[in-house]
């Protein structure tokens, strides 16, 4: 005869991901995508990328219609002749620019992080108050443009 077993929930601690694979639980797999931080200066947004592994000449920064794109391609494995022995993956991020002076933008990239420096436009400067003289009583003498 078959032995009924009860369900008994999972001790918290052992819920963590590093015993799942001891229980053969399967993990929920992450996307394996670029992580993002964006902080707010005075006078800029500041947008840090980290792209650990990734070479400078694999990153590619664009705008196109006030949206920012970054690109970058990671690749696995020592570069052989056997093109098939290497694994690459893409991942992308975009972002819109709103109140972005997008000709200001600037990018660095060291140890694996790709910082951007995104300066906010600067406010519209306000028309220059004009004072009227205001006259003595006298009507202005107004033309028909004759």
């Amino acid at each position: 005869m078959y032995k009924m077993m009860s369900y008994r929930p999972v001790p918290p601690m052992f819920a963590d991901p590093f015993f799942q694979d001891f229980f053969g639980a399967p993990r929920p797999r992450r996307p394996r995508g670029m992580h993002v931080r964006v902080s707010e200066e005075q006078n800029a947004y500041i947008m840090e990328a980290d792209l650990p592994g990734v070479g400078r000449e694999n990153i590619r920064l664009s705008v196109e219609d006030n949206v920012l794109t970054i690109a970058a391609d990671r690749g696995t494995g020592k570069a052989e002749a056997d093109a098939s022995a290497q694994h690459t993956s893409h991942v992308e991020r975009s972002f819109t620019l709103e109140g972005i002076n997008v000709q200001g933008i600037t990018a660095d990239y060291v140890d694996g992080v790709l910082k951007v420096l995104l300066p906010k436009e600067q406010p519209a400067e306000k028309p220059e108050v004009i004072t009227i003289a205001i006259g003595g009583g006298e009507q202005p003498a107004l033309t028909d443009g004759e």
